[in-house]
């Protein structure tokens, strides 16, 4: 099931996590949406792996949506919790 390929830890997240996704996912490359509860578009990261970094920086204590996207369709989503 391509809405499971993604994994996220430590989450939830207190300076940085780590993304995960599942090897059987085939991408050449793709981007990490982050969005706040309301939808809008906190950051943007393009992804060329199966695993990317990501840093607090500017995200809020909160619930935040991750959508791995590739090809221009959403793959798969997860929530990010941030502390």
């Amino acid at each position: 099931d391509i809405n499971n390929s993604l994994c996220i830890f430590p989450n939830p997240m207190i300076s940085s996590c780590t993304v995960q996704i599942d090897n059987s996912v085939s991408f050449d490359k793709g981007e990490i949406l982050i969005s706040d509860v309301c939808g809008k578009l906190i950051r943007k990261i393009n992804i060329e792996t199966n695993s990317v970094k990501i840093e607090k920086e500017n995200l809020s204590k909160g619930v935040y949506m991750l959508q791995f996207v590739s090809e221009n369709q959403i793959k798969s989503t997860a929530r990010l919790i941030v502390e």
